[in-house]
């Protein structure tokens, strides 16, 4: 099975890029577990590069990001491509940005670098031993191929020709039909001393002119080699068998991602076993639940007869009957026809235990304790089954997981933003709203962030947030007011109280003569001015980040990093780079895409968490899923407030 691109693969490649790529902008970078760079651009074309093994063009990619990933991100992003070409026939691929080279090594274990002035600015993988290091000279070596009849005869023909054997088989055939002799055949001779008639050495040089103006220029189809069923081999070059592709990138995206398929099939394989196994012990545990249930009702629906049972133990261990003379007395009774004694079957009175046969059923039972006690255990059993088959389901979907195959879970991480250690939401105007959480945090907002052209809110209850806002609309200032009556204890007293805003110059911290103000607490000079807000509502939405267009951006000078993204509730047809909870005032969070209304109670947190995540995910689709589906319990508890539970 082939491992990694020839220089004819990287030549398909590279010319198939070309058109592409040349004069558009690098988008962005990411990167994945393995040695995996993604590199999007502002045309949406995804190139996925494998230092060491393979590039080509992708339909998918991972949200990971490396710290190399950082350093390309950092001295690329935004860059406008200039052009990229293969280094000569070397393995090497050079993505040119006018100030700087992408340079990608795809021979031994592979490398990426960029080049600033001739030098490396930037590596991936450090190599000491040939000084390829940062700060040093990068050469570029431009490989070519002496194609000349003497350097047939004197080099091995691997040599000569260091293709697919395919492509070395297909080149000679074609040769010897143009020169009618045996190509290795008269490179024996030759070895031999016999020399080589000029015409066959002017046959030779315009078949190898030819073919040299092939590899240059090769491109436009791929095929893919199936052995058994699986992909075994990747050419750019037409062969018999071989399943055909319009462009080489298509066909290694197929190629590299059926060779990925079917190396998972061993794991699958685990999975099903564990499944297998895990299912039919839940059904063992099933069957065994169900029998302790019939036995509990057999107790039940013969009731008269046990009670008759339990009474003439209840009388042998009251007169201290020995097991033997019992064992006569009920012989005894069988030949009179007894019910009672035909019923029972065996008796241990070391453990007080009576085996009975009810509707040809076997039953064991205490008969220490009453009818009533012994229904009891059996329908606890039963009880405990079904608990130990439900935690069995729950565990086995977690076990699957974890030994399932890596493509299925794609982390996407993210780092926090400053105002998520606050309550915050964005107001239908976009505006961003912030309230502490803790009297040390109302301390914080005021201090660090408070200005005086800026908006306070607090409601007239003691240890309210303090919430502020900058340059709000009417309309903010209304669902800001709602925030402050919610961030209050009117939450849970479930009663209205008044809600007011001052502006930033009309908060102090300086107390009157002779009284303190603790942590948390502020003056308040001049005048409130109240807001009329009554509904004691909220809603828990999630928020996406998305990319806007980098070359309007770039057309418009748009670069600084904090103005080529933007939060959206509904994601649809955008470069979606992260989601995030948000707790907000139902009036803004109810026209999310994804929302839940939120009204004080006492739900446990992780219980609500684990049922708005279920929910969320089951409405997503599939371009949006894995973003949603990567948002942690930490992240939306860290959105929460106070006693909660999900409203109508």
């Amino acid at each position: 099975m082939k491992q990694r691109y020839t220089f004819l693969d990287i030549r398909a490649t590279v010319n198939e890029l070309k058109p592409r790529l040349v004069g558009k902008f690098i988008q962005n970078f990411y990167t994945t577990s393995q040695r995996i760079i993604y590199i999007k651009f502002s045309n949406k074309d995804i190139l996925l590069v494998e230092p060491g093994v393979r590039i080509h063009l992708t339909q998918e990619h991972d949200m990971d990001i490396s710290h190399f990933c950082k350093i390309l991100r950092r001295k690329a992003r935004r860059d406008k491509v200039v052009d990229i070409y293969q280094c000569g026939f070397d393995r090497v691929v050079v993505l040119e940005l006018g100030r700087q080279k992408i340079v990608f090594e795809f021979f031994s274990g592979g490398n990426i670098l960029i080049v600033e002035d001739g030098k490396i600015a930037e590596i991936f993988r450090v190599v000491k031993d040939l000084d390829i290091v940062k700060g040093s000279e990068y050469v570029f070596n431009k490989v070519d191929f002496d194609l000349s009849i003497d350097a047939f005869i004197k080099n091995d023909l691997k040599d000569f020709l260091p293709l697919d054997d395919l492509l070395v088989k297909k080149v000679l055939n074609e040769l010897g039909t143009r020169i009618k002799a045996d190509p290795i055949d008269m490179k024996k001779a030759a070895q031999n001393g016999i020399p080589i008639k000029e015409d066959v050495k002017s046959i030779f040089l315009e078949f190898m002119s030819e073919f040299r103006k092939t590899m240059e220029d090769i491109q436009g189809y791929g095929g893919v080699i199936m052995e058994k069923g699986k992909p075994s081999n990747l050419i750019p070059f037409k062969a018999d068998g071989a399943k055909d592709f319009n462009t080489f990138n298509d066909a290694a995206e197929y190629f590299f991602q059926g060779r990925k398929k079917f190396g998972k099939n061993d794991r699958e394989t685990k999975v099903d076993k564990v499944r297998k196994r895990q299912e039919n012990y839940m059904k063992e545990m099933e069957q065994q639940g169900e029998c302790y249930r019939k036995k509990a009702e057999l107790l039940e629906k013969n009731a008269d007869l046990v009670n008759r049972i339990l009474e003439i133990f209840k009388v042998v261990r009251k007169n201290k009957v020995k097991w033997t003379d019992f064992e006569k007395f009920r012989e005894q009774e069988n030949k009179k026809g007894s019910e009672v004694s035909k019923a029972i079957v065996k008796t241990d009175f070391v453990s007080h235990t009576c085996w009975i046969t009810l509707e040809g059923e076997e039953i064991p039972i205490d008969f220490n304790i009453s009818l009533f006690n012994n229904v009891s255990e059996f329908y606890q059993k039963s009880k405990k089954l079904e608990e130990k088959i439900r935690k069995t389901r729950d565990s086995l979907g977690e076990v699957l997981k974890k030994i399932a195959p890596k493509v299925e879970t794609k982390k996407i991480t993210r780092t926090l933003y400053w105002f998520e250690k606050f309550h915050f939401f964005f107001s239908s105007d976009g505006v961003l709203v912030i309230g502490g959480k803790t009297a040390q945090q109302n301390e914080i907002l005021v201090k660090k962030h408070l200005e005086p052209t800026d908006l306070y809110f607090h409601s007239d209850v003691h240890g309210a947030s303090s919430i502020i806002v900058k340059k709000p609309t009417e309309k903010t200032i209304v669902e800001t007011a709602s925030m402050a009556l919610c961030m209050s204890r009117c939450w849970e007293t479930n009663v209205v109280s008044p809600v007011w805003y001052v502006y930033g110059e009309q908060v102090s911290k300086t107390a009157p003569s002779g009284e303190y103000l603790g942590k948390g607490s502020f003056m308040i000079k001049g005048k409130k001015n109240y807001v009329d807000c009554h509904k004691i509502e909220y809603g828990l939405g999630l928020l996406f980040r998305v990319f806007e267009d980098i070359e309007k951006q770039v057309e418009n000078m748009k670069v600084d990093e904090k103005e080529n993204h933007k939060f959206v509730s509904d994601p649809e047809g955008m470069e979606i780079v992260h989601s995030m909870p948000v707790c907000g005032p139902w009036s803004v969070i109810s026209t999310y895409k994804y929302k839940v209304r939120l009204v004080p109670g006492r739900e446990r947190k992780g219980k609500l968490v684990q049922e708005v995540s279920k929910r969320f995910v089951g409405q997503a689709p599939d371009s949006e899923k894995s973003y949603v589906r990567s948002i942690s319990v930490e992240e939306y508890i860290n959105v929460l407030f106070g006693n909660v539970r999900i409203g109508k």
